[in-house]
């Protein structure tokens, strides 16, 4: 079993817009919640946020599904 400090420091990504180290999965789920705060990182990976998104979620926001 790999040490978790071990895993953090190898995997981890620095985070701008928090300001924080996270995993590559918290930061494309960040992209996909928040598109427009992660305009211009230099991680961004995303090119269709709304993909795979849950349609409860989208009218939650107010969009339509």
């Amino acid at each position: 079993m790999q040490d978790a400090a071990a895993w953090i420091e190898a995997y981890s990504i620095e985070c701008s817009r928090y300001r924080a180290r996270i995993s590559p999965r918290a930061c494309r789920q960040h992209q996909v919640v928040d598109p427009e705060a992660c305009r211009g990182c230099p991680r961004a990976t995303e090119t269709d946020p709304g993909r795979g998104m849950d349609e409860r979620y989208g009218r939650a926001r107010g969009g339509e599904a």
